[in-house]
This record gives structure tokens, sequence and C-alpha cells, in this order.
């Protein structure tokens, strides 16, 4: 039986931002670069020109965050909450735990995550205002503070939808066909995620054998109907990629889109959670709880 297309009415070509998981994010390129002063961040900290600050209650939800200046596009998923400010952010291929966040009258945000195996740590630095987070993603030892990981990123707010039966809400979510191999023991496919930005949508796509690809966020997005194009570079070289969408999932439009996820032209890739839902998943790492006495 075939897949019924996804009808989205008579909307024009809309613009979408894409992130795909690459194996050589470990690469160490040093220090970011980073200073507090607005400099590095498109303007966006002190001495960039803006003024007002946000609280935690505004910076409480989804946030998809690149590499600035990098070529390769690199690029992180976030999930923030208010209420016991902790959360989660995606490393492929888990959800690793942030422990704690921050944000002061000044605007200085960060965050850090859980310790994991005793010689693992995420953290951030940076400043937050009404149009993003920007600051320094740094991936630490512990143990003896040595930094081993340091990228300037810029996040923005996403929407994972209301999970309502509107247009918008149909096309935002988790498509995945990750599995893990028999033999090896390794995962492998790929997984789209799908957001709804401030006027545009925003999408990311991850990919494994083995160890994990990207994330890499795409350019040139449209969707255009029910097709959803974007391409992606890294390191000197460029993809563009397509994808189908239909009820509950998507088909893969060309052989290059389907070798992200190991499969041929053509086929089918679930819809498998809404992007809340994939948050909701379980968390890799534990943070200490601390009771007054």
């Amino acid at each position: 039986m075939g897949q019924r297309s996804l009808r989205l009415g008579n909307q024009g070509p809309i613009l979408v931002g894409v992130l795909l998981l690459l194996g050589c994010s470990d690469v160490d390129r040093g220090d970011s670069g980073f200073e507090p002063d607005g400099k590095n961040s498109g303007g966006r900290g002190p001495g960039g020109g803006v003024t007002v600050t946000p609280n935690a209650a505004d910076l409480a939800g989804y946030h998809m965050g690149v590499d600035p200046a990098g070529g390769s596009r690199e690029a992180w998923l976030v999930e923030l909450t208010a209420d016991d400010m902790r959360g989660s952010i995606y490393v492929a291929p888990q959800l690793i735990s942030i422990c704690d966040w921050s944000v002061d009258s000044t605007g200085a945000f960060s965050f850090e995550t859980a310790i994991i195996h005793e010689i693992l740590q995420y953290t951030f630095s940076g400043w937050a205002t009404e149009d993003g987070i920007d600051g320094d993603l740094r991936r630490i030892n512990p143990q003896t503070g040595a930094v081993d990981y340091s990228r300037a990123a810029a996040f923005d707010r996403v929407e994972p939808g209301s999970g309502s039966s509107s247009d918008l809400d149909k096309i935002t979510g988790v498509y995945s066909n990750l599995s893990r191999d028999e033999q090896s023991g390794d995962l492998v496919g790929g997984e789209l995620f799908v957001f709804v930005g401030e006027l545009e949508f925003r999408a990311a796509l991850t990919h494994t054998e083995g160890p994990p690809i990207g994330p890499l966020a795409a350019t040139d997005v449209l969707l255009i109907g029910d097709t959803l194009s974007f391409k992606l570079r890294a390191h000197g070289w460029e993809q563009k990629l397509s994808v189908v969408l239909v009820e509950d999932g998507l088909i893969l439009g060309d052989s290059s889109t389907a070798g992200w996820f190991d499969l041929e032209q053509g086929a089918f890739v679930g819809r498998t959670s809404p992007v809340k839902g994939f948050f909701e998943g379980e968390k890799y790492g534990t943070c200490s709880t601390t009771t007054e006495g």
C-alpha cells in the first residue's frame, strides 16, 4: 500500500533550518575565542546594542544552536526547564542531562551537564538576550579542568509544535529509523528533527553508522508543497537532500538522502514521536540533589 501525501495547503516556499550529525564533531579545534563583550556574538551581548535581558521563564523551552563561524555548520539541540533550572542537550546518540543553568540581571548565562564516567562534562557560558543565546560550549574533564572541545555557539528558540492537527504540527516531530546492529552493537540509520522557528521551520538531521555523524546545520532549506529540501556542507563538500512528507512519516526523495538513513531512495521513515516526547526520553547522566537542613 502506498503512503498518502500530507496535504499542507497552498502555501508558497517556506524557509527551513536543518541539523545533521557528523562524526568529526570530536575533533579539537582549540578555543572558540568567544569574548563576553558582544564582539563574537553577532551583536547579541553587552556592547552589541541589545539591552533587553530575558529571565529564566523567557529562556525555558527548546533551542537550536550553531557555530556561527564554523565552515562545518556544527549544531546542537537544547531543552531548558525553568521549574527546576535543569534540562538536556542532545549530543548524539544520547540526551545528556543539564543539571543547572542560570541567567542573571546582566544577561550572563551558563549551564553545566551531568558528569559522564567521571571524566566528561559539557559546560556553556555566554550571554542571553531577547534575540538568542550566544557563548562558548566546552567539553571538559571535570577532574583536571582540561578542555578537549570548545566551540562558539549561537542558539535561537525553536518550538516543538503544540500537538494539534494543524498543518504545522503535522510536520513537526522526530522522523527516525535508528536501530542497533545485532552483530556489531552499533546504531545505524538516521533521525530528522523538524521544529517551528520564528517565521520559518527549523530542522535537524542525525546520522549514525558506528560513531555518530554530526550534528550539522543545513542551509537553503525550503518546504514547497509536500517536499522538504535542504543543503548540507562540511569541510569542503556540499550535498543537496530532499524528503517528501506523507502521513505519519516521510519518503526519502533521492539517493543522497537515502544514504544518510542507510536506506534506498523512496524508502519510508516513520514519524516516531513529537519533539517534546523525544526530550522527555531517558537522559544520560545523573544530577545530584541537594536538600537544605
